[in-house]
């Protein structure tokens, strides 16, 4: 897995009736897997404490590719003495697919000549996260704050949920 992170921030005081606190950012994250998978001559053996089960099949080759560009900006806005708001959106594009998988013998160290092709593109998608928040204080000595945020957050592919499609 590769990961590039960047942000930036700056502070401005007396902008819009207030100071705001501003943060943008990037991310990119690019993660491959492969597995191969082998029996040993091809065969496996199960002893379930009477007749003995045999499992045969060929070599294996499994892989996943993902790859997921974001940017984000906030601002954390203290509209007065008293008011505090948090204002963000995050942007994500992820594609997923399978890379090359050479297949391996059954020993999982020598390439048998066969190639699995790759395929690049089976998702992709982009979304949008907004995230929003205030906090409000009651009184002059802030020992009664009010807080509430609203975001909407996103699970993440990863790269062992394409095993199954592999071929």
């Amino acid at each position: 897995k590769t990961s590039i992170d960047a942000s930036i921030a700056r502070n401005i005081s007396q902008w819009l009736g207030g100071s705001h606190d501003l943060k943008a950012g990037l991310q990119y994250t690019h993660s491959s897997t492969t597995i191969n998978d082998a029996y040993l001559q091809g065969v496996f053996f199960y002893d379930f404490n009477g007749p003995y089960f045999i499992e045969r099949h060929e070599p294996s080759g499994t892989g996943g590719l993902l790859r997921v560009f974001g940017g984000f900006v906030q601002d954390n806005w203290t509209v007065n003495g008293r008011v505090t708001l948090n204002l963000g959106l995050r942007v994500d594009r992820t594609a997923a697919g399978i890379q090359r998988v050479a297949q391996l013998d059954d020993t999982s160290r020598v390439t048998t000549g066969v190639v699995f092709d790759a395929l690049p593109d089976l998702i992709a998608f982009a979304h949008a996260s907004p995230r929003v928040g205030i906090a409000v204080r009651l009184d002059e000595s802030a020992r009664t704050i009010v807080k509430a945020s609203y975001g909407r957050y996103y699970g993440r592919l990863n790269t062992n949920m394409f095993s199954a499609v592999s071929p």
